[in-house]
């Protein structure tokens, strides 16, 4: 992703305070991503032709990132600190998709490619047959799984775009495991 410069570096420390913006929420420090996802919006489209559809994160950056979106959507009257206007909005469209195997501290945009063109495909999700059904009996309850072997597969690193946030362990709470 490199290579395509599609890969960006953002120290969230260098939003937490100046003489002229002193975050009061850890919401505040990480809507200084948005302007870099839209940035690399842009360059995904010049790479591939496509815009992203799509943005991968580990758990709690997913739900940050999905909070930010409601946010955005619901501010009453337009006013307050999380405003946002012009191609910022493209934000709004992405699909957020949260992964206990993504990096916390990475968020891939990844686009989608269009009915009947495989080919345009950035990630590939294969499932090998056949399907199979786990019984299990617990305390006289029977329950039946269908479960499938899969593996997913990044295919075309043009499509894909990576964002690497520093210091974000500082805005999201740490939970126990």
């Amino acid at each position: 992703m490199a290579e395509y410069g599609a890969k960006f570096t953002v120290d969230l420390d260098n939003y937490k305070a100046t003489d002229n913006y002193r975050p009061s929420t850890p919401m505040d420090v990480f809507k200084a991503i948005i302007p870099h996802i839209s940035t690399l919006m842009g360059r995904i489209k010049a790479n591939y032709q496509m815009y992203p559809s799509y943005l991968i994160a580990g758990i709690k950056t997913a739900s940050m990132l999905r909070s930010l979106q409601e946010m955005m959507v619901s501010l009453p009257g337009d006013r307050g600190g999380m405003g946002f206007g012009g191609t910022t909005a493209q934000f709004l469209k992405l699909k957020i998709l949260e992964s206990v195997s993504a990096d916390e501290a990475k968020i891939y945009l990844t686009t989608k490619a269009p009915a009947n063109a495989l080919e345009k495909s950035s990630i590939i999700d294969l499932i090998f047959q056949p399907l199979y059904i786990v019984k299990e009996i617990t305390d006289g309850a029977t329950r039946n799984y269908v479960r499938a072997r899969t593996m997913i597969e990044v295919a075309r690193t043009d499509g894909m775009g990576c964002i690497e946030v520093l210091n974000i362990d500082n805005y999201l709470a740490n939970t126990a495991s």
